[in-house]
């Protein structure tokens, strides 16, 4: 029985493929790492009606597990795992520089207000959370580097085949 799609055979769209499990393992990590490295910033936030709730005890437990995690999963998903196509490389890209901006930009505030916000903070609390939030910026701007990277390698390959 023939088609009744009016395009050739050649130019009907590919069918789509099932992920590998490089691109869903890489996925996952990079996910889980994003939103560790957004939750251990918002934890250090400043003060406004969505976190009067929290104390800085509660506010500092929270954002050490969320960092520990972050670091963790983006250094694993940065150095020990492929990315396995061209669309999740865009897709990780966008979502790296997007999570970059909010963690840099609490990051600049916190550093350049301390302690004095009236959330309570400690110097203490800053001693460990400014280094572990430079951690976090450099492998996300490694991740932001090497999805590009795999982007543009991707569409150089597409254009040198046409």
């Amino acid at each position: 029985m023939k088609s009744r799609d009016p395009k050739p055979e050649s130019a009907r769209e590919p069918a789509p493929r099932k992920p590998s499990l490089g691109s869903v393992v890489w996925g996952t990590l990079l996910t889980i790492g994003l939103t560790a490295a957004l939750t251990f910033a918002v934890m250090f936030d400043p003060p406004s009606r969505k976190n009067t709730y929290l104390g800085p005890e509660e506010s500092a437990q929270g954002a050490l597990v969320a960092g520990i995690i972050a670091i963790a999963a983006l250094l694993i998903s940065l150095l020990a795992v492929q990315i396995a196509s061209v669309e999740g490389s865009r897709v990780g890209e966008v979502c790296v520089i997007t999570v970059s901006v909010f963690v840099v930009g609490i990051g600049v505030y916190r550093a350049i207000v301390g302690t004095g916000d009236g959330r309570g903070f400690t110097a203490s609390d800053l001693s460990w959370w400014l280094p572990m939030e430079a951690a976090i910026v450099v492998l996300l701007l490694g991740l932001a580097i090497r999805c590009d990277r795999r982007r543009r390698s991707g569409s150089l390959a597409v254009k040198r085949r046409r």
